[in-house]
């Protein structure tokens, strides 16, 4: 990754080295919605869409491999500090996508990982993982890039960099001429 970036809205992002790079490895788990369901009397209750059990299994593995890498590196939770984190989500592809011998079949090289589970669930539970370990809140993420990608072996990958970006950004001079079009 280099060491600045720049948006489409002209936000320049200068990153460095990351702080921390942390790799996960398992499954990554979404952290659901929250559903409504009915009990048999009909009575009406919230409950997550996710498997409580693999949720918790996969935010305490991120937790205690989070609490390693501060630990090695030397580092507290920051309470203080804009964050800027590139996650990448790995999943292993489905058989349909290989050939006997293992190698990716043609029609399948190109296609990124379209189904569930969602990215920014992906995020949520991995970022709510790492609370207290290695930002006091994640409201202290302010600049997240995420992606699923198809990989070997399955996990979660973060580069977590102390965000010095411009807190200001401008609109673009023609935007009531663009909300106009829309409308």
């Amino acid at each position: 990754m280099t060491d600045r970036l720049i948006d489409p809205y002209g936000i320049t992002l200068n990153l460095g080295d990351p702080m921390i790079r942390l790799f996960v490895p398992g499954r990554p788990i979404p952290k659901g919605s929250l559903a409504v369901g009915h009990t048999k009397t009909g009575k009406v209750f919230l409950r997550h869409s996710t498997d409580a059990g693999d949720l918790k299994t996969w935010t305490k593995t991120v937790a205690t491999l989070g609490r390693l890498v501060m630990q090695r590196a030397h580092l507290q939770p920051v309470a203080e500090q804009a964050f800027f984190v590139y996650w990448t989500f790995i999943r292993n592809r489905p058989l349909a996508h290989r050939r006997a011998d293992g190698t990716v079949k043609p029609q399948y090289a190109r296609l990124l990982p379209l189904t569930r589970p969602d990215v920014d669930k992906l995020h949520r539970a991995t970022a709510d993982a790492l609370e207290g370990i290695v930002w006091a809140d994640d409201a202290q993420l302010t600049t997240v890039i995420a992606c699923k990608r198809w990989g070997r072996m399955e996990g979660a990958q973060a580069d977590v960099y102390r965000d010095y970006s411009d807190p200001d950004v401008e609109t673009p001079a023609n935007l009531h001429e663009l909300i106009g079009r829309v409308m």
